[in-house]
């Protein structure tokens, strides 16, 4: 589990508001101060030191990206890969709660492009304009299937109510990302913006992962789409654009070693990137996500594709581990966590419903309407006539 900030347990909502606000004096800047809870993570470097006389790119908190998680017992993985990596984490709550099951599962994993062309095939979409695989994973994603998609969001106040929807016994957590860093250490495109939108290159080649099962369907599918083009003139590498275009689709003349390794590994890492709002509820949760890379794999299919595979999702939190020790950490550093206590939740939830972050505002679609109002107007009495 990622190491939470001991300097700011969240365990009130004026709590998470100052992470935010933090030596914000009246004055207004047209580049307003990093608050200290995120400087690590947003001010530039000097010499191996935060400077904060560096301006960042954007202002803040543009690219500062949060999301809050009801419990520990994942670590920032997307719902698609998250079952394999249950087996090696126990949820840290259950030694105060038995009752959290989350530690004990056992091993299973979703067969991924399976699962993305039987819901093209099961869809009923002639009213929704669908452009690409990403707008098909994003579909998937809204109607609760495994995609290779995780859910951030600009608000720190609507990533804690995600924190604190549920699971009162467990501890809850707020992450926050600076998705450019992330994307200078794992985008193989040119790097035209520091955040990736739907038609970046590193984007169209990890969505397009869930529909191969290797380099090879993977160029075959690009060429299909006539996308092979774009995505070669989005790379810098000249010997590798050349072996990608010659590569043909009925052998396996594409060697993966030198640069179509890197490539390989490049692609096993996540990507931010912001999306296109193309429904209300993705509007209401000011939405934007990482995309992760890598394939995991049933063993029938590793036997068929051999060598051409595609190298197991790295995750967000094991990345940050990797890039600890090294020299340049400090400028690189992409990720922090802070922690909610359990006992918090209930508070915190009515605190966020009096400022208008509820399920009601949060999902537009009617069924979560009926579910907020049914909660909203009805009474409860005690035996002896109290409201309770």
């Amino acid at each position: 589990m990622f190491e939470f900030n001991k300097d700011y347990v969240i365990d009130d909502i004026n709590i998470a508001i100052n992470i935010l606000n933090e030596d914000l004096d009246e004055e207004v800047h047209s580049f307003p101060p990093v608050p200290n809870a995120l400087k690590d993570i947003t001010t530039g470097i000097n010499k191996g030191k935060l400077d904060e006389n560096i301006r960042v790119r954007y202002k803040f908190p543009y690219g500062i990206w949060f999301r809050g998680q009801p419990r520990c017992c994942f670590n920032l993985e997307p719902t698609l890969f998250r079952e394999k990596v249950y087996k090696e984490l126990v949820c840290r709550d259950r030694i105060k709660n038995t009752n959290c099951i989350d530690g004990i599962r056992t091993l299973s994993y979703y067969t991924e492009t399976s699962m993305l062309k039987h819901f093209m095939l099961r869809s009923n979409i002639d009213y929704l304009k669908i452009d690409s695989t990403l707008d098909w994973l994003c579909l998937m994603q809204h109607h609760g299937i495994p995609t290779r998609l995780l859910d951030w969001t600009e608000s720190i106040l609507i990533a804690l109510y995600f924190a604190v929807r549920e699971k009162n016994e467990c501890d809850g957590y707020i992450f926050a990302l600076n998705g450019a860093r992330l994307n200078k250490i794992t985008r193989i495109g040119k790097p035209r913006k520091a955040l990736c939108t739907p038609d970046s290159v590193d984007v169209v080649l990890r969505a397009e992962l869930s529909n191969a099962h290797s380099l090879k369907t993977l160029i075959s599918n690009l060429r299909k789409k006539n996308l092979l083009n774009y995505v070669c003139e989005n790379i810098t590498d000249l010997d590798l654009i050349k072996k990608l275009k010659g590569f043909k689709t009925y052998n396996n003349d594409l060697v993966l070693e030198g640069n179509v390794k890197d490539l390989i590994v490049k692609l096993s890492l996540p990507i931010a990137f912001f999306p296109a709002r193309k429904n209300d509820r993705m509007a209401n949760q000011l939405s934007v996500f990482t995309l992760s890379g890598g394939k995991a794999y049933d063993k029938e299919i590793v036997k068929n594709f051999g060598n051409s595979i595609f190298y197991e999702p790295k995750g967000l939190v094991e990345l940050d581990n990797e890039i600890k020790n090294e020299p340049n950490y400090l400028s690189r550093k992409f990720l922090k966590c802070f922690k909610i206590p359990g006992d918090s939740k209930l508070k915190i939830r009515e605190q966020l419903k009096r400022v208008g972050i509820h399920d009601g505002s949060m999902y537009p679609e009617l069924e979560y309407q009926a579910n907020y109002i049914k909660k909203q107007w009805r009474i409860i009495e005690d035996e002896n006539g109290e409201y309770i």
